[in-house]
């Protein structure tokens, strides 16, 4: 098929309301013809219509790329912003084409648009996840397969409980929970993460687990980049015996190049402290860099 029959075809579902089909022409027109401005615009608008709205925000960036002044495209890219939940991106689009001095009646519906998002941006974010499973171990002290173990200095016996293999029943309990805070027209957010976990031996209490953590922080959002600091805390306990605490601090920095790749940069200090053995308390420091990659 040639190029003017791919748009032609693409535009025609299009505007039948037939999205997907528009979409699937476009997208695979568009490797060939990734600077046709026409071409451009209707894939961003019928990957607007099927909800895939990263693809959306490409198709009207190359579109700024090769025309910058197109400001009806940047509102485009602030209607996907603000469908993936960016909606302080979603405002910088809008007050840059204001900025231009439109029309009446395109200024009056950006002022209506920037009022819809004010009325129904989430401050609050709430999730998390429960899992519950039971497990059977049949050597859950990890016992060697015999009592004796032969050495270079001769036979050594094992004694104590661990010394024999033994089979146990294992409840598990993990909760996860996340919360995020951002004002409104805010680049500023707090986030909190907590976990509990909680293992039960039917049989072995001394085994017993219990482990409580979390963090919170502000985090600061610049675009495509974000800075964060979290405060962490951690306690395990193991049967009836407090084993470990700890306490410190990570800081973040992650950008996002694109849907598909992101990059991220990390400090972590921790000190722990083990209640049992005082010997091995310790101050711990660590750096991290990740990349990111996303198939869809």
């Amino acid at each position: 098929m040639s190029k003017e029959n791919d748009l032609s075809k693409g535009i025609e579902f299009f505007k039948s309301g037939q999205f997907e089909q528009s979409y699937e022409i476009l997208l695979e027109a568009i490797e060939h013809y990734p600077q046709n401005i026409e071409l451009n615009f209707y894939l961003g608008r019928s990957a607007f219509e099927t909800k895939n709205y990263e693809m959306a925000i490409m198709a009207f960036e190359r579109i700024l790329i090769i025309s910058p002044h197109e400001h009806r495209i940047r509102l485009e890219i602030a209607r996907a912003f603000q469908k993936l939940g960016a909606y302080n991106i979603a405002r910088k689009y809008c007050n840059e084409v204001l900025m231009t001095n439109p029309p009446d009646t395109v200024r009056n519906n950006i002022q209506k648009f920037l009022t819809y998002m004010e009325k129904t941006e989430k401050t609050h974010f709430l999730s998390g996840r429960l899992i519950m499973g039971v497990e059977l171990n049949n050597n859950v002290w990890a016992s060697p397969s015999a009592d004796k173990i032969k050495t270079i200095i001769g036979d050594v016996i094992l004694t104590g409980p661990s010394s024999i293999k033994t089979r146990d029943w294992i409840y598990n309990t993990n909760l996860e929970l996340n919360h995020s805070y951002q004002p409104f027209f805010s680049n500023y957010a707090w986030k909190t993460n907590v976990i509990a976990y909680n293992a039960i031996y039917n049989d072995i209490s001394a085994l017993d687990i219990l482990y409580f953590g979390g963090l919170t922080g502000p985090e600061l959002i610049l675009d495509k980049n974000k800075f964060g600091l979290r405060f962490l805390f951690n306690q395990i306990d193991l049967g009836d015996i407090r084993y470990m605490n700890s306490v410190g601090f990570t800081t973040k920095f992650d950008h996002v190049f694109n849907s598909f790749f992101t990059t991220g940069a990390g400090l972590k200090y921790e000190k722990k402290k083990f209640e049992a053995v005082p010997q091995r308390d310790s101050n711990n420091l660590s750096l991290t860099f990740n990349m990111n990659f996303y198939f869809k």
